[in-house]
């Protein structure tokens, strides 16, 4: 399973015109997103992206796929420690 189809993506970058070079570039921006490693990275990205970003896109990123996004990215996805359970097999 994916937690990022960009099915969606693509058929908006189609829908408004976009080329093979706009879906490429506005996929792999968000792709680098999710993959962030912290959420200050997250953020460095977002602002260096949206810095870059056609207007339209940015509103939809925005309306829907920031949050998302925001969600499912790596460093949201890490358990912090102090939230795990450790298991001891000795102690049970």
């Amino acid at each position: 399973m994916h937690l990022f189809d960009d099915t969606l993506l693509q058929m908006w970058i189609k829908n408004h015109s976009g080329t093979m070079e706009d879906e490429s570039f506005y996929t792999t921006n968000v792709r680098q997103l999710l993959t962030s490693e912290d959420h200050d990275a997250y953020h460095s990205l977002l602002n260096d992206f949206t810095q870059r970003w056609s207007p339209p896109f940015l509103e939809y990123y925005n309306r829907s796929l920031g949050q998302a996004v925001q969600t499912y990215a790596l460093f949201a996805m890490r358990i912090p420690l102090s939230l795990r359970v450790v298991y001891d097999a000795v102690s049970a």
